[in-house]
């Protein structure tokens, strides 16, 4: 059985007003306290990463989940609309802090695995190969050098 994990997200706006304060669980739990509303749902069935799931979902679907997870003691058309109105406020940038986490994950194992592959390094050429490898990674996730830099000094401090 997995470890179940929670993660706190505080989600801003453009002009950086708080908006909301969300909770994620790695076994399918969404728990909110916002400035629209505090709502919950939790999805049983949602694939491998639960942040990528919620990355995929549209603010109708949403909406109408949060609204069916309170339905049962509140319903009626005002309770759906602020339902929905919430899911267009609070997901879209919930969704551009978890792309930017997952990205970062993502470049995380990538370095941590071609570290691994490159422990010893006994000569020129390993370097070379290793900085080959992190101009590739930089390449492919589309980030600078200087960001990769302070990942691989986050990795190197843990």
């Amino acid at each position: 059985m997995k470890e179940d994990k929670a993660k706190s997200y505080t989600l801003r706006d453009e002009n950086g007003q708080w908006l909301g304060q969300v909770v994620l669980t790695n076994d399918g739990l969404f728990a909110s306290v916002t400035d629209y509303g505090n709502l919950s749902y939790a999805w049983r069935s949602y694939g491998e990463d639960f942040r990528e799931f919620i990355c995929g979902l549209n603010t109708g679907y949403f909406g109408s989940k949060l609204y069916t997870g309170i339905a049962y003691i509140a319903y009626g058309k005002k309770i759906e609309k602020a339902c929905n109105r919430f899911a267009e406020k609070i997901l879209p940038p919930l969704q551009k802090i978890l792309r930017e986490e997952i990205k970062h994950d993502k470049i995380v194992a990538e370095l941590i695995e071609a570290r691994n592959e490159h422990k010893e390094i006994n000569n020129v050429d390993d370097i070379s190969m290793l900085e080959d490898k992190i101009k590739e990674i930089c390449k492919k996730n589309f980030v600078n050098r200087d960001k990769i830099l302070s990942i691989v000094e986050e990795i190197l401090n843990k």
